[in-house]
């Protein structure tokens, strides 16, 4: 939070010679996408359910970027934008997204290694889980 606020202080910010929207939108998406995802680890487990920490991870960054954009109000030569906070918000679903898949994928390796499938065999398990059709761990998990 600290980067993005100090980023967020100064009259300009570096274009890296390619104009200043590619790159502010790719900075806005990656730090957003850093930040929901550094609050989803924060959030403890086993006090949280899944859902709960992604969204409260997701509603806080969004309510930081919203903050950001109203101090940029205040600093010469910077202006609010919706579509940069349109952008902090699609950084941090992206960002949440790809954990949660990951989530997933853990706790169906973990299924399945619990029940003592062997990693080779990980792949023909679920694939004889499918054809008799009993949800695989994959499905369950969504």
């Amino acid at each position: 939070m600290a980067v993005i606020f100090a980023l967020s202080q100064r009259s300009s910010v570096p274009t890296l010679g390619i104009g200043r929207g590619p790159v502010s939108s790719a900075g806005h998406f990656v730090f957003y996408g850093v930040l929901a995802t550094l609050l989803w680890r924060g959030l403890p487990p086993r006090r949280f359910s899944g859902r709960v920490r992604l969204g409260a991870a997701f509603v806080i960054t969004v309510l930081f970027g919203a903050s950001d954009e109203f101090h940029q109000s205040f600093v010469p030569g910077r202006e609010v934008s919706a579509v940069d906070l349109a952008v902090d918000a699609s950084g941090a679903a992206v960002a949440l997204g790809l954990v949660a898949r990951g989530a997933r994928r853990g706790r169906a390796a973990e299924q399945l290694r619990s029940s003592g499938v062997a990693p080779a065999d990980a792949q023909e398990a679920l694939g004889a889980t499918e054809a008799a059709g009993a949800p695989s761990p994959r499905a369950r998990g969504r």
